[in-house]
């Protein structure tokens, strides 16, 4: 703020450039971006997801703002379920390829902490934060690089060398829980779902769904079979033929949901 007009910054993902004492705001904007061109880091993998990453953009033109997507959607804390934690494995990880498993396995099992891994996007997109000064700084720092690059709200999946969110084993996960996610269901009900799953961030929950759209629902139970079994209680007393299709945070492939063992 105190350096010389005319002064310009620009960014990427990983890099800042800054120039100062143009002769025009201009030039000094022109001079940022290409000076940000020269410094930034060569993409290891010419795709998509790096090329957003790495793609340098006006963040300041003299003392004003002028980069468009200053607006990171977070979600709300704890970003972490303490009562559901467990070793981190990286075959376990919930809804990515296998191929983003191997890569995870390298980059994130075998790196530094304090670290953190968040899933966000459509396509299971993962990201990673390593060696930062505190569990909290790699959660926030990981959430808002997962949250520019998929312009949605992402998930913390691990810390450090551990799992921190609820993932499913009785059902495959397929996606991640949004409000709107739950088709088919009584507007009224989907609205009163999304509000006690947020104000139950810790145990784990389950939601199913009835073939009329009446919903049941299960939260803060101690284990994911209570949960499951709960939620199918709670709908088949409103509806019939009911299915799971929330575990935790995650939408599931209600048809292979694992049904309770048979009591003798």
């Amino acid at each position: 703020m105190t350096a010389p007009d005319h002064k310009a910054m620009a960014i990427t993902m990983f890099e800042v450039a800054f120039v100062s004492g143009r002769p025009s705001q201009e030039d000094a904007d022109k001079a940022a971006l290409e000076a940000c061109e020269k410094e930034k880091r060569s993409i290891p993998r010419d795709t998509a997801l790096a090329r957003t990453e790495s793609r340098c953009e006006l963040f300041a033109s003299g003392n004003v703002t002028v980069k468009q997507r200053l607006y990171i959607a977070m979600p709300p804390m704890p970003w972490i379920n303490a009562s559901v934690q467990r070793p981190f494995v990286a075959a376990e990880l919930p809804i990515v390829s296998q191929e983003a498993k191997d890569s995870a396995e390298r980059r994130y099992h075998r790196s530094p902490g304090s670290k953190a891994l968040v899933i966000g996007g459509n396509r299971g997109r993962y990201f990673v934060t390593t060696a930062q000064s505190s569990p909290e700084e790699a959660m926030r720092r990981t959430l808002e690089r997962c949250g520019f690059v998929t312009r949605s709200t992402c998930l913390v999946v691990a810390v450090d060398d551990t799992f921190v969110v609820a993932i499913p084993t009785l059902a495959r996960a397929t996606g991640i829980y949004r409000e709107g996610a739950l088709f088919g269901v009584q507007p009224a009900e989907r609205l009163e779902v999304a509000r006690q799953l947020e104000n139950a961030p810790q145990g784990w929950s389950a939601v199913a769904v009835g073939a009329g759209g009446h919903t049941g629902l299960k939260v803060a139970a101690t284990s994911e079979r209570n949960a499951v079994d709960g939620a199918m209680d709670d709908c088949a007393r409103r509806d019939r033929d009911c299915r799971i299709t929330v575990i935790g945070p995650f939408l599931v492939d209600a048809t292979r949901a694992n049904p309770a063992p048979a009591t003798p």
